[in-house]
């Protein structure tokens, strides 16, 4: 399998502080090919969202070099590496969770994708996302942890009525704003050349799912310099239209 991987962020239109915090590692382990990335989105209207999850990003690292690379290396179990990430998780939210009882209510958004040979898994925490496009599939992975997603898995509005309401879309969890998290986890395996994008909420804000399905086609990416122009478009078309939100994405395609 060979991987590609690109990424970009911008401020956007509002604001003077890019809050939104990444890191992406390529690394071979033994007979191994991991991808490892992590994507934040500190929390506006907190103490220094910006510390937040740079603070997140820069624990996750650590996270691999101290435990992922010996997990691979031993053949851990999924099981073994979802308890290992709850366990950091639970960690850093309450080491920012008592930063925010000193000196004001911080926290941030958490996305990680971790590729393992032809194996996939994803933690959030939040509503940065993950989605996936193929050929014969183009979702996103994840679900926003937000009162209008939870409202509408329950039934109680629409999918196009929240689209058109007015007001706050309120996190019902981040990373910090409590001791401890409930993440979402996912897995699965890749089977055919996939594109995965991670990103903040300003980068998928303004544009459509079948903008993203047009965009970030698979077959479209030979390299690099490609991806990394096809983002700064999407961050640029993001800017026409108004956003005002940080602007951040990682993507990342196995074929």
């Amino acid at each position: 399998m060979r991987i590609i991987i690109a990424s970009g962020t911008n401020c956007g239109n509002d604001r003077d502080i890019n809050q939104d915090s990444f890191l992406v590692r390529q690394m071979h382990i033994d007979r191994h090919r991991v991808v490892s990335a992590i994507l934040c989105d500190g929390m506006g209207g907190t103490y220094r969202g910006e510390v937040a999850s740079a603070s997140v990003v820069k624990s996750f690292d650590r996270w691999i070099d101290n435990y992922l690379v010996g997990m691979i290396r031993e053949n851990v179990s999924r099981d073994e590496l979802r308890k290992s990430w709850k366990v950091w998780l639970d960690d850093i939210s309450g080491k920012l969770y008592r930063l925010g009882d000193q000196k004001g209510r911080t926290g941030t958004t958490a996305v990680i994708l971790l590729v393992i040979d032809e194996l996939y898994f994803i933690l959030n925490v939040g509503d940065s996302r993950v989605y996936r496009f193929s050929k014969s599939q183009s979702v996103q992975i994840t679900e926003d942890q937000t009162m209008f997603s939870r409202d509408i898995r329950n039934g109680k509005i629409t999918a196009e009525k929240a689209a058109q309401m007015t007001g706050a879309n309120t996190l019902l969890q981040a990373v910090g704003t409590t001791p401890v998290c409930v993440p979402d986890l996912y897995a699965g395996r890749i089977t055919e050349p996939t594109v995965f994008m991670m990103c903040s909420d300003g980068f998928r804000n303004m544009i459509s799912m079948q903008e993203f399905k047009e965009a970030f086609v698979p077959d479209a990416f030979q390299n690099k310099l490609q991806m990394k122009m096809k983002i700064e478009d999407m961050i640029e078309l993001n800017r026409k239209r108004g956003e005002k939100d940080n602007i951040s994405a990682i993507l990342v395609k196995a074929f």
